[in-house]
């Protein structure tokens, strides 16, 4: 895969990582809690759920801008 290419997925995905930590409260009052992630993570789970989402997708970018 092509090196820019490679930068511009992880410059990407580190944006909207960063984005989703920074405005995880925003994004959880706009959509509502998940009674799942409120339940198996105990209370603030779905804050929780969100920031373990934005983590993920800023480490996979990385590892494809690494690995591929």
């Amino acid at each position: 895969m092509n090196f820019w290419l490679r930068f511009l997925i992880f410059a990407l995905g580190l944006i909207a990582g960063l984005l989703l930590l920074k405005y995880v409260d925003k994004i959880v009052y706009t959509l509502g809690k998940s009674e799942w992630a409120e339940q198996k993570l105990g209370t603030g789970g779905t804050f929780t759920l969100w920031r373990f989402g934005a983590v993920t997708l800023i480490v996979i970018c990385f590892l494809i801008a690494l690995f591929s």
